[in-house]
């Protein structure tokens, strides 16, 4: 399976595959059979990568890969003992998410409320397994940024429509709210490779905060949104061998945004703290 992925870019390849019946079976099959999870992490790549070439009325169409995509985002595969492939949880919901940010649009409303539901609760588990869970090994928070990243991306994508609206409650916004208080507060520490991922994220977190603080009040309080809260906000990070502290005040963060952050995100963080500078 990673040489026939490696192959999707040739053309007389692809559609040998694409047009392969028994190949696009077997290969959704195991995706969602955890009994080889090297092999399900393989045909998993394989299918992402096929997404750009999927359709409407072929055999991979849009519906199966985001039927697929969307068990993917939920589930917790079993890591590896051994083998070729080198991967944890975090890259194998990165070529999940990917495949996702692809064929969004083409989807049901139905299906992508169902998919964004995962989306939400996998971002709520991420953010929880770097800045608050003591136990979680460096190894295991790899790709965690690119996955933080391919996740808020896909949120941008669903920000305005219906099927999601219900989603951009207070808990999600809650979480965007304590991405910014860990990633800006001074004792945070990212892998290297991560870095420029968190930093993109926590962009998209501020502007996704911006444009769902810019409602009526009567939309802020039917999402349960209350900016005495996120004013208020306090997140505790945890530290090894230590009880857990409390992350930066999110005002605190925000004025250190509008310092040290890139032009966007600047924009946002002047934004969301004037509606909280207005209670």
């Amino acid at each position: 399976y990673s040489f026939l992925s490696a192959m999707t870019p040739v053309p007389s390849a692809r559609v040998a595959l694409l047009e392969n019946g028994q190949f696009i079976s077997a290969t959704s099959a195991l995706v969602v059979d955890n009994k080889d999870s090297n092999l399900q992490f393989a045909a998993l790549r394989a299918i992402a990568k096929l997404a750009p070439f999927s359709s409407s009325d072929g055999l991979l169409t849009f519906d199966s890969i985001g039927d697929l995509l969307q068990k993917t985002i939920a589930a917790e595969p079993d890591l590896p003992e051994g083998g070729t492939l080198v991967w944890n949880r975090n890259l194998y919901h990165v070529q999940a998410t990917e495949g996702v940010l692809i064929v969004f649009d083409s989807l049901s409303a139905p299906k992508q409320k169902m998919i964004f539901k995962e989306v939400t609760g996998r971002y709520v588990k991420l953010l929880k397994s770097h800045s608050i869970a003591k136990a979680t090994k460096m190894n295991e928070r790899a790709n965690g940024g690119e996955l933080a990243y391919n996740l808020t991306t896909l949120m941008m994508l669903a920000r305005g429509k219906d099927c999601a609206a219900e989603y951009f409650d207070s808990q999600l916004i809650s979480s965007l709210v304590n991405t910014v208080q860990w990633r800006y507060d001074p004792k945070t520490t990212v892998l290297e490779e991560d870095v420029v991922f968190w930093d993109a994220t926590t962009t998209q977190c501020l502007q996704i905060i911006a444009q769902a603080l810019y409602r009526e009040e009567a939309t802020l309080a039917k999402a349960g949104i209350k900016l005495r809260n996120l004013k208020e906000s306090v997140f505790m990070v945890a530290r090894p061998g230590k009880a857990p502290r409390k992350a930066i005040d999110f005002p605190s963060a925000l004025k250190l945004v509008m310092k040290n952050g890139d032009a966007a995100a600047k924009v946002a963080a002047q934004r969301i703290l004037g509606h909280l500078n207005d209670i």
